[in-house]
């Protein structure tokens, strides 16, 4: 005998605004039992921002790197990084970041060790790697 299908319960809605040219959903991860969303320039974790608690812009291109968060930060001090819960001491005008098509392939971007992106500050851009490296 089959059993019968729960029904579908919705966990997390989020309204995207304007008409956009690619998927405005970037990822999404399971990290120490929880659920990691980065839409829409935010980044939520079971549900919660992680920017209306710091009083962030916005949030993006959130990974893990050797096992803990690296995010991306945006406020009124420009752009930050946070990682593993500390906030990096770098800050830039503009970080690369959800371009589509040809520039896209300046975007943050790495792997489980490190992260590499394009940062503009003072009107010098640069090519930044952040890495851990045992």
């Amino acid at each position: 005998m089959q059993e019968a299908c729960k029904p579908l319960q919705i966990l997390f809605s989020f309204q995207i605004s304007g008409p956009r040219p690619d998927n405005p959903v970037k990822g999404m991860w399971s990290w120490e039992g929880r659920w990691v969303l980065e839409v829409g320039g935010q980044v939520f974790i079971d549900g919660t921002s992680l920017s209306q608690p710091a009083g962030y812009q916005s949030v993006f291109g959130w990974r893990l790197l050797a096992g803990r968060p690296l995010y991306f930060f945006e406020d009124e001090d420009g752009i930050g990084v946070s990682y593993s819960g500390q906030v990096l001491p770098y800050t830039y005008d503009e970080v690369v970041h959800d371009r589509c098509c040809e520039p896209a392939a300046f975007n943050v971007s790495g792997n489980a060790h490190m992260v590499w992106f394009h940062g503009l500050r003072d009107g010098l851009w640069h090519y930044v790697e952040i890495g851990v490296y045992e």
